[in-house]
């Protein structure tokens, strides 16, 4: 046989074995890619049918639980939701006084936990102690291992701890408590998170709630983390744009905090900070306290002579 024809022949035949190993890869695939489709189809059919269980025997779509009021996740509008806490809607427009009484922070946030013991998603985690308690070990869990600022990007460990940061300390029951609670009370997250400041500046006057006095030291790492680190930025960037914004704006204010104490081993310049939020709640739409937020960041670039 002549040896160009035969080369030939031989190359068709691997173009032959090789169109059998492709078909047969491809079957295999679809077989099973359709038996994973039933099967995830058959988990998710499973899945529903035992929440949809678990939400009828504790009767939480409308009908009255024994141990007290309706449980429908979305019994509360915003407003009762202020009223419940707060004892007002005012807090729904403007925010409350940076001069408040030590014990009426102290109120607020007992009734803050109060009501949220109550809460139908709250019951699902079966939480041996209250929520202030649950909160009050979060946080000592959160000190006791601080987050990576200065190298971060120095070294592939230090950058993988950040970005992991949260599931790795906390443990994923607790990471989707605190989402749980950022997802069903967005609608009153700014007078929270303005309370919880406002805690968090006078903590160490409030001896009766179950939480650990947060030193400035601390909550200065946590708000470089968020606003200089990869890991702490990733971690803003994959939350609501409401919530990423109003967590800047808090971080920028105890960073300034711990400015004036000469507290920034960091070196942090916040004045990138500065404009980069002011424009973000500018367009940020649904903000209800946008005018005090700008108010305030707007002193402070003029303290920091940005205009």
């Amino acid at each position: 046989m002549v040896p160009w024809l035969l080369k030939r022949k031989r190359n068709l035949s691997k173009l032959v074995v090789i169109f059998i190993h492709c078909h047969i890869c491809f079957w295999g695939y679809t077989i099973i890619d359709q038996r994973y489709g039933e099967n995830s189809a058959y988990c998710q059919k499973g899945a529903s049918n035992f929440c949809l269980a678990r939400i009828q025997s504790q009767n939480i779509h409308g009908h009255k639980d024994s141990s007290g009021p309706e449980w429908d996740i979305e019994r509360y509008s915003a407003k009762e939701k202020m009223i419940k806490i707060f004892g007002t809607e005012d807090v729904i427009e403007k925010p409350i006084s940076d001069e408040l009484d030590v014990d009426e922070i102290e109120r607020l946030l007992t009734s803050f936990f109060t009501y949220l013991d109550n809460r139908p998603y709250i019951k699902f985690y079966n939480f041996s102690t209250g929520t202030q308690e649950q909160f009050g070990q979060i946080y000592k869990r959160l000190n006791t291992d601080l987050p990576i600022v200065a190298g971060e990007t120095q070294s592939l460990h230090y950058l993988v701890k950040n970005v992991f940061y949260f599931y790795r300390t906390l443990g994923k029951n607790r990471v989707d408590f605190l989402k749980d609670v950022l997802k069903w009370e967005s609608n009153i997250l700014e007078p929270l998170m303005h309370t919880f400041y406002l805690w968090s500046t006078n903590a160490q006057h409030l001896p009766n709630l179950a939480l650990p006095i947060p030193s400035l030291e601390h909550l200065y790492e946590y708000a470089c983390f968020f606003l200089e680190t990869l890991g702490g930025r990733n971690y803003l960037f994959r939350r609501d744009p409401k919530v990423r914004v109003i967590a800047k704006f808090y971080c920028i204010l105890i960073i300034e905090r711990a400015n004036s104490e000469d507290l920034n081993p960091n070196g942090i310049d916040i004045r990138p900070h500065l404009q980069l939020t002011y424009e973000e709640i500018k367009n940020q739409e649904g903000l209800n306290y946008r005018n005090a937020y700008l108010s305030e960041l707007k002193e402070l670039r003029k303290r920091y002579k940005l205009i």
